[in-house]
Parts: structure tokens; sequence; C-alpha cells
């Protein structure tokens, strides 16, 4: 189970980032952190960002995303999608999509961007300021008798 400080919780898990009417994906800036470690730090242009407890999220078109959302581990896995622009041996541009990955106990992601898309479990909303998620280790339990 994953907590945010909107108040709610997350079962499966949340994707930040939009696409046009075309599917193509529209660009927005964030710093992403989990735990102490930085996967964006707001000055690059991203694609998307996939916040995971279980697999709901865990691939955007053909690319993984997420590649060991385990809802049983007490770690949140998350992974943002970064354009790279690559030259050819000929000289042509080719854009690449690169896939940063981290797992840890808690997210942050702040936008720079004013509004960003986002879905979480499915619910949509957009968001506008620093938004964290982290793991509540246990909040599950069912009793037998």
């Amino acid at each position: 189970l994953l907590r945010n400080d909107g108040g709610s919780v997350t079962l499966d898990g949340a994707l930040i980032g939009a696409a046009d009417e075309a599917g193509r994906p529209l660009h927005w800036r964030g710093r992403v952190e989990v735990d102490d470690t930085v996967l964006s730090d707001g000055d690059e242009p991203l694609m998307a960002c996939a916040i995971g407890n279980a697999g709901g999220y865990a691939t955007l078109n053909d690319v993984t995303m997420l590649d060991r959302p385990d809802p049983t581990d007490e770690l949140v896995e998350v992974a943002v999608a970064v354009p790279v622009v690559a030259r050819s041996t000929f000289g042509r541009k080719r854009v690449r999509l690169e896939v940063r990955r981290a797992r840890g106990r808690a997210v942050s992601v702040l936008p720079r961007d004013e509004k960003v898309p986002f879905l979480d479990d499915g619910a949509e909303g957009e968001l506008n300021r620093k938004r964290s998620w982290w793991t509540e280790p246990g909040a599950w339990a069912v009793w037998a008798a």
C-alpha cells in the first residue's frame, strides 16, 4: 500500500504525464527523487514518470517502465522516461528513450511546469505542487479465526 500527501492511498501505482490527441507524449519538467536518489533534477524534459507498487503502470506503449514492482517487498518502484537525442553515423538525429529507475521507501515529484496531468490508480488529476508517495508496510492484513 502506498500513501500520498494528498490524503489518499494508492494500491497499484501512478503515472505522471500525458499525451496529445495523436498519442504523442507531452514533455514536462520536474524533480523526481526516490529516497536520496535523484532521477531527474527538473532541468531536462520528461515524457513520463511511473510510480508503482504493482504492475498496472509497468509499461508505457512498448517501453518497460517498472521492471519488478512487488506489492509485498515494502518498496516503491519509480521510473522516468527521458528523451535523448543521438546522432547516427550519417549525422541524422535520432531520439531514443532513456528509462531511469530506482526503488525505495518514498518518492517525491516536484513539477517545474504549471500543471502536469496524472493518473493515480486510474483517477485523473493535475499535479501543480510537490507530491510525495511512501510505502505503508503491513497496512493490509487479514485476520483468520
